[in-house]
């Protein structure tokens, strides 16, 4: 069996801002640091083999902190990233239905193969996300290891889906609040989720439900 830790990053200025980073960057705030620092300490005494971390600046430098703490390599693996969310990148919710009014009929459509131009659609970002973990799991050198991972919250919408065998046209409900941790068990094949959205070691983390999908 593998046991996955995986982490949605600390949250930024733009989490706070309510704008939709996607691929683009926006560096940790004062709270994300902090909230890196109280992850790195709760899972201090965890048993990790292998850490893991999208290449966006804000899943890195959150995952940093863990390194430091755990004294384990920190690997990059550019299918954690965050869901490309086109032209409304950089744009708040309400900006992006304002100016693009007909794409964003397209992103809260049901059609999980529409994609927001310049951006993916719903499947090619699944597709892409869970092959890492779904590789991983099968890999026969990670049975029996525990392996953290640090992306983003698209990224755990999409492994829960699978775990929950959710469809990519239901919406979500579930939270995915910053630096929660969140522990995905895979056996031969098959997903079980140990513990979700788990904000014990935080003082306050935010969400990002909007339209039914993250941003994150």
């Amino acid at each position: 069996m593998v046991r996955f830790l995986v982490i949605r990053h600390g949250e930024t200025e733009w989490n706070s801002k309510g704008r939709i980073q996607g691929q683009m960057e926006s560096p940790l705030n004062q709270r994300g640091s902090d909230q890196a620092l109280a992850l790195a300490a709760a899972l201090a005494e965890e048993p990790i083999d292998e850490l893991w971390s999208s290449d966006l600046d804000r899943a890195r430098d959150t995952a940093a902190h863990l390194a430091n703490q755990t004294a384990q390599r920190l690997r990059i693996d550019t299918r954690l990233r965050e869901r490309h969310f086109g032209v409304f990148q950089g744009l708040t919710f309400a900006q992006a239905k304002e100016r693009y009014p007909e794409y964003y009929e397209m992103y809260t459509s049901d059609d999980p193969d529409e994609a927001i131009p310049g951006g993916e659609s719903p499947r090619e970002f699944q597709d892409r996300t869970t092959s890492f973990f779904i590789e991983r799991g099968k890999d026969r050198d990670y049975n029996n290891k525990t392996i953290a991972v640090v992306t983003h919250g698209g990224v755990v919408s999409c492994l829960y889906r699978l775990a929950k065998g959710i469809s990519l046209t239901a919406q979500r409900t579930w939270q995915l609040p910053n630096a929660g941790i969140n522990e995905f068990l895979y056996d031969r094949g098959k997903w079980k989720i140990a513990r979700f959205a788990d904000v014990s070691h935080l003082e306050e983390a935010l969400d990002d439900l909007r339209c039914g999908q993250a941003a994150a």
